[in-house]
């Protein structure tokens, strides 16, 4: 029997767009025309780093744009970064309301770094519905991200929770694929096709659902 909700934030609570960051800083650009932005950030470890909390924002900035070849404020920097946050998935939002309603515990279990973190804070509807969450398990403070499995372990240590009572929601493949490997039931959430995650989750909570949806 399930009795509570672990689900990431990033693609599920909030609808993000990592393209709009890299749109703002091709406008700061020194370097080539041709440089592909979203490959060079993906191989340099400058934001993984970040999001398990060992640089901090401005060493963030300062890597980033060094790599990278931009020329940019700090201010306008963080700016451009907060674009990726878009706005909340006001389905997913709902169903939140109506698990915590019916009396499941909710975990938020994320890959953030602080800036993400406390711009996400500032979201009102967010805000809210953190308020229905008993524990915040959060990569930057926690020093390690899915799909590591040590986050899953230190969350779990937080929660004392009984993993097959559990079920984690998650955006990516290889999240979902570590949680099951350690006996988490999980489903694979796309935003775009929410009713099936509806589906997905009566499989799971059939009780629930009958009586809320």
């Amino acid at each position: 029997m399930i009795k509570r909700i672990i689900t990431d934030l990033g693609g599920v609570i909030i609808h993000t767009d990592s393209s709009k960051f890299f749109k703002i800083l091709r406008e700061y650009h020194c370097g080539d025309s041709n440089d592909n932005f979203e490959f060079m950030f993906s191989v340099i470890p400058f934001h993984k780093l970040f999001s398990i909390g060992l640089i901090s924002p401005l060493e963030f900035y300062d890597s980033t744009c060094r790599f990278l070849r931009v020329i940019i404020d700090y201010e306008d920097f963080v700016d451009a970064w907060n674009e990726i946050l878009l706005k909340p998935n006001e389905k997913y939002c709902e169903f939140l309301k109506h698990v915590n309603k019916a009396g499941y515990a909710i975990s938020l279990l994320s890959n953030i770094d602080k800036i993400h973190w406390k711009k996400v804070c500032e979201i009102e509807i967010i805000r809210d519905i953190f308020d229905c969450f008993d524990t915040f398990a959060l990569s930057y403070l926690m020093g390690c991200a899915k799909p590591d499995p040590v986050i899953f372990e230190k969350t779990f240590a937080l929660i004392s929770a009984v993993r097959p009572e559990c079920v984690f929601i998650d955006d990516k493949l290889e999240n979902i694929q570590t949680a099951k490997s350690l006996g988490i039931p999980s489903i694979l959430y796309n935003s775009e096709k929410h009713e099936e995650f509806l589906v997905e989750f009566k499989k799971l909570c059939p009780d629930f659902l009958m009586a809320e949806h």
